[in-house]
């Protein structure tokens, strides 16, 4: 995370053969980084809870000190791409789990 700005990440597992050795190398790397704040929101703010929904196709994030959560769909067929469907009110102060 870096400073003023909360930040959720996704990420590409592959694995490659190690030249050296039969076992399978696992390697994650950064497929995006995206925010979780609404738009022009300035103050301190945190990360609580991060949940992905029953079926997959959503990710959940609590914004503490924003009153907000995030709601990101996932796109399964692009690898794993996130896409802010929208940042709504807790409806309450700091949530931390929901």
């Amino acid at each position: 995370l870096e400073k003023a700005q909360q930040l959720v990440s996704s990420f590409d597992a592959s694995s490659k053969s190690d030249w050296s050795d039969s076992d399978e190398m696992h390697c994650l790397s950064v497929v995006q980084t995206i925010s979780t704040l609404p738009e022009g929101f300035k103050g301190k703010s945190h990360c609580a809870e991060i949940k992905v929904g029953p079926d997959g196709r959503f990710l959940y994030v609590a914004n503490r000190f924003s009153d907000t959560i995030a709601v990101f769909r996932i796109d399964s067929e692009n690898g794993g791409q996130l896409s802010c469907v929208e940042i709504v009110s807790s409806q309450g102060k700091t949530p931390r789990h929901f």
